[in-house]
C-alpha cells in the first residue's frame, strides 16, 4: 500500500509538470503568430490521433486552445480527433504546436480555408462557436 502511494504521488507529481510545460509551450506559440488579426482567412483542421488520454495532454490542448483564441473540438479515447477552427496563424500555431509533442501517431486529416469578405468578420464565416469541448462519447 505504501509503495501504490507513493507511485501515485510520483505519477501526479509527473502529470503536473507536463501540463505546466504544456502551457508555457502554448503561450510561446501565440508569441510565435505574426500578426494575430491578420485578417480575413478563417482555418479549419481535422486531426487524427491513435488515442488522447493523458491528463496532462488533456490540458495542454486546452490551454493551447485558450492562449491561441481557437475553437477546439476534442474527442478523447481511442482514436481521438480534434477539429480547429479560428484564424488560420494561429490554427497553423496551434498544430505546429501540438506536432512537436510526443504522439503515438498524429496526422492532419481535413483541411479547409475560407476567405471572408474584405469589410466582413471573420465570425461570418465560422461553422463553429467559440469553445473548447471534449467529450469521450461521440453518439
Amino acid at each position: 500500500d505504501a509503495l501504490r502511494a507513493e507511485s501515485e504521488q510520483h505519477a501526479a507529481a509527473y502529470a503536473s509538470a507536463e501540463e505546466a510545460a504544456a502551457i508555457v509551450e502554448a503561450r510561446m506559440a501565440l508569441e510565435d503568430v505574426e500578426d494575430p488579426s491578420d485578417g480575413c482567412l478563417l482555418a479549419r483542421r481535422l486531426i487524427y490521433s491513435h488515442h488522447i488520454i493523458a491528463p496532462s495532454k488533456r490540458a495542454g490542448l486546452r490551454e493551447l486552445a485558450v492562449a491561441l483564441g481557437v475553437t477546439a473540438l476534442v474527442k478523447i479515447g481511442w482514436p481521438g480527433v480534434i477539429v480547429l477552427e479560428g484564424e488560420r496563424g494561429r490554427v497553423d500555431a496551434y498544430v505546429d504546436c501540438i506536432q512537436g509533442w510526443r504522439w503515438k501517431k498524429l496526422a492532419v486529416r481535413g483541411e479547409q480555408e475560407v476567405v471572408a469578405e474584405p469589410d466582413g468578420y471573420l465570425d461570418d464565416v465560422r461553422a463553429l462557436p467559440r469553445i473548447f469541448v471534449e467529450t469521450s462519447d461521440m453518439s
